[in-house]
């Protein structure tokens, strides 16, 4: 699934905007937010994959506390999990108990804040999903 993106992706949470960088290729999956030392609270990392399944994420390196936030091809979250940050190899790994199309990484505790739940339907702004 490529993704075309304006110069602003975001997207809408229960009205709320969060501006995402997009990772979409295997290169950026691995980098993803490892390293960095903070994060905005109305920034996020959203990662596309070319198609649905149980994808694993952990925290190795990264020293942002997180939510994951996994999605699937309806624009449904279909789970969530928050996370201390972790400044070492840290192994555990973390993946949804449904399949997504999707996952977006913001701030621990921000779906908490904003109210968002499993099964909430989210928005895509500013970014096409192109089928091959």
């Amino acid at each position: 699934m490529p993704v075309w993106s304006s110069s602003e992706p975001y997207i809408i949470f229960n009205g709320y905007r969060i501006d995402v960088e997009i990772a979409d290729t295997p290169e950026k999956w691995e980098q993803w937010l490892m390293y960095r030392n903070s994060l905005d609270k109305d920034k996020g990392m959203l990662f596309v994959f070319y198609e649905e399944d149980n994808y694993e994420f952990w925290m190795k390196n990264t020293y942002i506390p997180l939510d994951i936030i996994w999605i699937n091809s309806e624009n449904e979250i279909v789970d969530i999990v928050s996370l201390s940050a972790c400044d070492w190899d840290n192994f555990e790994r973390y993946n949804s108990f449904e399949k997504a199309s999707f996952v977006l990484e913001i701030n621990r505790w921000l779906t908490k804040e904003l109210w968002i739940n499993i099964w909430d339907k989210i928005e895509f702004r500013g970014i096409t999903f192109i089928n091959p």
